[in-house]
């Protein structure tokens, strides 16, 4: 039987952005990402960084820190959905908090999912696969959509 795959074309790379200050951690994910087969990432270690190339629209998802120097996490989140040209890019939060609080706070920002933070390395690699085979393989991203 013959199944089609039902995600993102195949010959356009799969581009994801990493915010994230502590670098070791910014490592440990784009490292992850790379082994799980996600052709480009790059790394911002700002809010205000990440508000910059979130807005250059270059990405298909958004991995993102809540504890960041100067504009917050949920400050970012917030602009990006909020602001005055709101976007709809994916952005899955990346944190060491698992405070229920933090949690809703960025669901009600409309974060597309929220991950805790691993502390073995090998989970790492399971969330960067699991983050491929879904937002890469399975889900359709806003602009992914053949023209009508």
């Amino acid at each position: 039987m013959n199944s089609k795959k039902v995600g993102k074309t195949p010959d356009k790379p799969f581009r994801v952005l990493v915010v994230d200050d502590d670098h070791q951690d910014a490592y440990f994910v784009t490292s992850a990402l790379k082994e799980a087969g996600v052709e480009e990432t790059e790394i911002v270690m700002s809010g205000a960084a990440a508000l910059k190339t979130i807005r250059e629209a270059r990405h298909d998802l958004v991995i993102l820190d809540l504890n960041l120097p100067g504009i917050s996490g949920r400050d970012v989140l917030s602009e990006v959905r909020n602001g005055d040209t709101p976007m709809n890019t994916p952005i899955v939060v990346l944190s060491a908090s698992a405070q229920r609080m933090d949690i809703e706070d960025c669901y009600a920002l409309r974060a597309n999912a929220y991950v805790v933070k691993p502390y073995d390395l090998g989970e790492y690699d399971e969330i960067a696969r699991g983050v491929r085979d879904f937002w890469k393989d399975i889900c359709r991203l806003p602009g992914a959509l053949p023209a009508v």
